[in-house]
């Protein structure tokens, strides 16, 4: 009986045993082929070289332009080297890296030229333009050509093209110039008709961030500030493009009668009256373009198109990390208390990072770059208070303000030893305030 048992049970023990079998030899090639995997990503991360042919820098930027972009550049590359042109739809760009492949690029034998295709550009804010066209300026400078090919040109676009040696424009497209404008809601109606009781404590006559719940329009005060700055920064942009094309600003941007005058002189044309306004240098198809840009930097037969390195395929060289250095520590975003989110400025992280900064003795001064309309009180707070332990500890600060660096933003950059601002930086809005809405009113209003 005990033989014919095991008789039965053998086939079925030989079965487990070569099913244990087959499951660890697939695990085991999946684990295999899991570190293969890895070790390839690793190589492609520290080792990708893209190719880079005799021609033009194609500044063809995707998205907008921060101080500091969420994605790696390495890993922005490896996701174009995996996944191919498709991952090119790119949010954020790094301004420093920008600028210092303009700078690099210069100087790159391999690099004879500059097309700004500005198409998908989002835009950034005036800072960030005017320090990206510095380096423009310097690319220019050193002897090599740029030139602009566009659809139509926003405002942020028409900023960098402004720069180049030639603008083209297309038949169909225009120069989109309109000027800068604010404007807000206001909810006072709104909240008494709801019954809602607003208790608003505010110190600071320019402090206007309250106002929607107070009143129905804006105050003098925010009116007269608001239209300074606004006034300001259109003024300081047309300077710029104005002296860019060799006008002078009235030249460039007439009245608004003159405007209109000069769209009917060309049938409603838009980029006719580019043209005439002398906005752009000529307007063209896209095959006459092509065929221009080859002419200057030859034909890629592979590519089908003249030859040119996007900005996002350029080969960056990084500075060496080594013996004395300067922490660069950028702060943007509005500031907040507790866990930290995209887009924000967490307290604790920013003021983690200065605190290493401080006790790290390689680190000799700190570059802190700063762009936040400002937030918590006592998240501000968190950090000046970093920032003064690391100053007092003989750590030298310079305060770098970015586009804005208002409130709390303004508040943090106190402990500096030297403060930077942009001339379009919107800076001040000093002062504190807290809103405390109540219910009583309407609750009572519907029986409760």
């Amino acid at each position: 009986m005990i033989t014919f048992w095991k008789i039965i049970a053998n086939p079925f023990r030989w079965g487990w045993r070569l099913l244990l079998f087959i499951r660890e030899f697939i695990l085991n090639i999946f684990v295999v082929l899991l570190m293969v995997v890895i070790v390839s990503i690793y190589l492609q991360i520290t080792h990708t070289t893209p190719s880079m042919t005799t021609g033009a820098l194609m500044m063809d930027l995707n998205g907008t332009i921060v101080d500091k972009s969420v994605t790696k550049n390495k890993f922005r590359l490896l996701g174009r080297e995996l996944l191919g042109t498709a991952s090119n739809r790119i949010q954020e760009n790094s301004l420093f890296d920008i600028v210092e492949i303009l700078r690099q690029a210069k100087s790159n034998h391999h690099i004879t030229g500059l097309v700004l295709s500005l198409k998908h550009f989002n835009g950034a804010d005036q800072p960030a333009l005017q320090y990206i066209g510095k380096a423009l300026r310097e690319f220019r400078d050193s002897g090599k050509p740029i030139y602009a090919v566009g659809d139509s040109y926003s405002q942020a676009q028409y900023f960098l093209a402004s720069y180049a040696n030639k603008i083209y424009l297309m038949p169909q497209g225009m120069v989109d110039l309109h000027g800068f404008a604010t404007n807000h809601l206001y909810y006072k109606s709104l909240l008494d008709k709801l019954k809602v009781n607003s208790y608003i404590f505010r110190v600071g006559k320019y402090k206007s961030a309250a106002e929607p719940f107070l009143r129905d329009n804006m105050s003098k005060a925010a009116r007269d500030a608001d239209s300074r700055w606004v006034g300001q920064m259109w003024q300081h942009y047309l300077d710029i493009v104005a002296a860019n094309r060799q006008v002078t600003p009235q030249q460039f941007f007439p009245s608004f009668p003159t405007l209109l005058a000069g769209l009917r002189a060309v049938n409603g044309d838009m980029a006719q009256f580019a043209l005439q306004n002398k906005w752009v240098d000529e307007v063209a198809s896209r095959s006459t373009i092509d065929e221009a840009m080859t002419k200057v930097f030859g034909w890629n037969q592979q590519i089908q198109s003249f030859n040119a390195t996007s900005i996002y395929d350029y080969p960056q060289i990084y500075a060496s990390q080594q013996g004395a250095q300067i922490a660069v520590i950028i702060a943007n975003g509005a500031i907040t208390d507790g866990p930290e989110k995209p887009g924000s400025l967490n307290s604790d992280t920013t003021a983690l990072q200065i605190r290493d900064a401080r006790l790290d003795p390689n680190i000799k001064a700190i570059i802190f770059r700063v762009n936040s309309p400002g937030g918590s009180v006592s998240a501000s707070e968190t950090i000046r208070a970093e920032l003064v332990a690391a100053r007092n500890a003989n750590k030298p600060i310079v305060i770098s303000m970015s586009g804005m660096a208002a409130s709390g933003g303004y508040w943090i950059s106190t402990p500096g030893n030297v403060i930077i601002a942009s001339s379009s930086t919107i800076t001040g809005s000093i002062g504190i305030f807290s809103i405390i809405h109540t219910v009583e009113n309407l609750l009572d209003s519907i029986g409760v």
